[in-house]
């Protein structure tokens, strides 16, 4: 049984993407040697978020870090 139940909005909470965003969606490969970065500015998260985008993410960055690596 729920006893109450309590939501929360935002005005903002979408993806507003300005002109030109896609070219602001980061690499996985950053300057800095053996950094790595994926999450919401990914390509899959784009144009699209979504919790499975950065799943996606996670695991083709691993899949660039391995190859990197040599372990493939």
């Amino acid at each position: 049984d729920v006893n109450w139940i309590k939501i929360f909005k935002a005005k903002y909470s979408g993806p507003v993407f300005e002109k030109g965003y896609l070219k602001k969606v980061t690499e996985y490969r950053t300057s800095l040697k053996n950094f790595y970065i994926a999450g919401m500015t990914s390509p899959p998260n784009y144009p699209e978020r979504s919790m499975n985008g950065s799943i996606k993410a996670g695991l083709e960055v691993a899949e660039v870090v391995k190859r990197d690596l040599g372990l493939v």
